[in-house]
């Protein structure tokens, strides 16, 4: 720790104890409290120590042990389900891309009087705009 939070470590501990009254740490009967924790702590140290449901338990206490890690598990696939069935139902449209790449050929289509193939070398074989230009004045 450093000295900058030691310091104010002090601070705040002289703050406390000048807001609060000082606990009776004296008045308390410590044996008496430490058998009370012991008792109230009895049955659920009782079922750890068993480790495993008793013969007797009930349907509900294996569905109150399996509700902890099932519960947020279920809502994952719940969400994941509801998004992938959003994705299945929704149309499907055509990116913007390839209507406008269908929409050139065909107009450059009926421009050149071009082939569909020697059209579609054309313009997939071409590296530079000028190359395609030159192709359709050519025509």
């Amino acid at each position: 720790m450093s000295h900058g939070h030691d310091e104010m470590d002090a601070k705040l501990r002289e703050a406390l104890r000048g807001a609060l009254p000082q606990p009776p740490v004296e008045q308390v009967d410590w044996p008496a409290l430490r058998v009370r924790i012991a008792r109230d702590a009895e049955p659920a140290l009782a079922r750890l120590r068993r480790g495993a449901m008793s013969p007797r338990a009930a349907w509900w206490d294996y569905a109150a042990r399996w509700a902890v890690p099932a519960l947020p598990a279920a809502l994952v696939a719940a969400a994941a389900l509801t998004l992938l069935l959003g994705r299945l139902a929704a149309p499907v449209a055509a990116p913007v891309s390839t209507v406008a790449t269908a929409t050139a050929r065909i107009t450059m289509e009926s421009a050149l009087g071009a082939a569909p193939r020697d059209l579609e070398t054309i313009v997939v074989a071409s590296t530079d705009q000028d190359e395609l230009l030159r192709a359709a004045v050519a025509r």
